[in-house]
């Protein structure tokens, strides 16, 4: 079961604009940040946290070479360095939307991510008391079309025969 915070744009008044700009944040290790520790804090435009992630690893490499230390327990350190990322990586991210005035809508749980967003949508229209909150545009809703009289007939076919 997957845990996902929601996160709003401050600038997000519409349904439309809610629906393309939500970002959902997932609870958890963030593997990506664990592999590609840089380049994840970059991706995820962490940048305060890149840098200070650039810094650390200068300056223990930096202790690492001054000190003539084993390059075993080098790669120790800069394991947990990426440990730390990985742990803490997606609290990051909430404290980054957070920062910029995003405000945290919901938490939401399922089986996939996809599940997560429609459980979302479904309550957040329902709370905003929006009608028909699936309607693609140019598309008319199933209960806006005509539909046929009834001619008392069960089936596909528009007028009933009889057999002879």
């Amino acid at each position: 079961m997957a845990i996902y915070t929601v996160h709003l744009p401050p600038d997000a008044t519409t349904a439309d604009a809610v629906a393309e700009k939500a970002v959902f944040v997932k609870e958890g290790f963030a593997l990506f940040g664990f592999a590609f520790t840089g380049l994840w804090l970059l991706v995820q435009r962490l940048w305060l946290e890149a840098v200070g992630y650039a810094v650390v690893f200068a300056l223990v490499s930096l202790a690492f070479w001054q000190l003539g230390l084993p390059r075993l327990a080098f790669g120790g350190i800069t394991a947990l360095m990426a440990l730390l990322v990985g742990l803490e990586g997606h609290e990051w991210m909430r404290r980054r939307f957070t920062r910029l005035g995003w405000a945290h809508a919901a938490t939401v749980s399922g089986p996939s991510l996809e599940e997560c967003e429609r459980r979302f949508f479904k309550d957040w229209t329902a709370a905003q008391g929006l009608k028909n909150p699936t309607v693609q545009r140019g598309v008319e809703p199933a209960s806006a079309m005509p539909t046929p009289p009834s001619a008392g007939v069960l089936g596909i076919f528009p007028t009933a025969r009889s057999r002879a």
